[in-house]
């Protein structure tokens, strides 16, 4: 009996394994079932953590950009005509070319003012004399165009302008007073293309 007694843990044990086996035997597609679930779950929640991870931005690198030509004469170390950006400073402009020399006026030329393409940007000489505006002159960085005292062949040298609109611009002026601003060459008719073409060129003082 003693042995009987040894003898029945070990096939207590054994009976449980197979028990154990012949369940999963039976229960094979339940369990693959529920390890497909499980992996589903955990891809799932892999995928969100992903999406919610903040992206990499890549910052471009800035190019220097130059779209518009630029023509430097007078009392610079190397006139000639220079590339710049829309509505980089003359100043910028004169010190690409070569800055100015000795010789050079300072103060009579407006380095803080925008350039446009095919601006002709002159640096007077130390007593060189300044073209006055409404001279019939070709306006120029220097003396820009005034709206209240020009004439009409002053109007139509500037871009836009034809004889027609300078005509509408004069009378408006006769009718409504001096012009407060570049911007009232609205009330003649005038485009805001054409305003904001001209806009470098022209003052209303």
């Amino acid at each position: 009996m003693i042995e009987e007694e040894q003898q029945s843990p070990a096939g207590r044990e054994s009976g449980d394994t197979g028990g154990s086996l012949e369940w999963l035997e039976r229960n094979r597609s339940g369990v693959v079932l529920v390890l497909l679930v499980l992996t589903a779950v955990a891809l799932g929640l892999y995928a969100l953590q992903l999406r919610n991870t903040a992206p990499i931005e890549i910052t471009p690198v800035q190019t220097e950009l130059r779209d518009i030509r630029v023509y430097v004469t007078g009392a610079v170390a190397q006139p000639g005509v220079y590339a710049a950006n829309t509505g980089e400073r003359v100043g910028d402009v004169v010190a690409r070319a070569g800055g100015l020399t000795a010789e050079a006026d300072p103060v009579a030329i407006n380095l803080a003012r925008r350039t446009r393409d095919e601006m002709h940007i002159h640096v007077p000489a130390k007593g060189e004399a300044r073209p006055a505006a409404g001279s019939g002159a070709a306006p120029s960085p220097l003396a820009p165009l005034n709206l209240n005292t020009a004439s009409q062949s002053d109007l139509e040298a500037l871009p836009g302008i034809g004889e027609v609109t300078a005509r509408r611009i004069l009378a408006s002026r006769e009718a409504d007073g001096p012009f407060g601003s570049v911007d009232d060459l609205q009330r003649a008719g005038v485009r805001l293309s054409v305003i904001e073409q001209i806009r470098n060129l022209v003052v209303a003082e």
